[in-house]
């Protein structure tokens, strides 16, 4: 099977601003290792969509807390805050995915596969 193509690095038209900034810094780095190929440009949309909702959701929540009172004065945990740690949780698999921990990074390779030898395969062929 033959590797998927290199991503062009073009961030997709549907990013907000502030994904859209964070893919303009990652995808270059990630294709100069050969780790973004269009296959992959969904999950890197997700991954920027989501670190850009969670800075979105942090700024609420240091204006408003991560609690509040309801409507008798008991103290509740704000939705918001179950809404950052998901999105943390998100990002932090889906880092992992695109290489963006040591953990992950382990598991990519940096470049691609060398390919076949065509003398090799010929033998091969030839012996079996």
């Amino acid at each position: 099977m033959s590797n998927p193509e290199p991503s062009t690095g073009e961030p997709p038209a549907f990013l907000e601003p502030e994904a859209r900034a964070e893919w303009v810094r990652l995808a270059p780095v990630l294709i100069a290792h050969g780790w973004l190929s269009i296959l992959d440009e969904p999950l890197l949309a997700t991954y920027v969509s989501a670190l850009a909702e969670l800075r979105r959701v942090e700024g609420l929540l240091r204006e408003q807390g991560n609690t509040y009172s309801d409507s008798k004065g008991d103290l509740r945990r704000r939705p918001e805050s179950i809404t950052a740690s998901q999105l943390r949780t998100s990002i932090r698999g889906l880092g992992n995915e695109l290489g963006l921990s040591p953990a992950g990074r382990s598991r990519l390779r940096s470049s691609p596969p060398e390919e076949e030898d065509p003398y090799e395969i010929y033998l091969k062929r030839g012996r079996g």
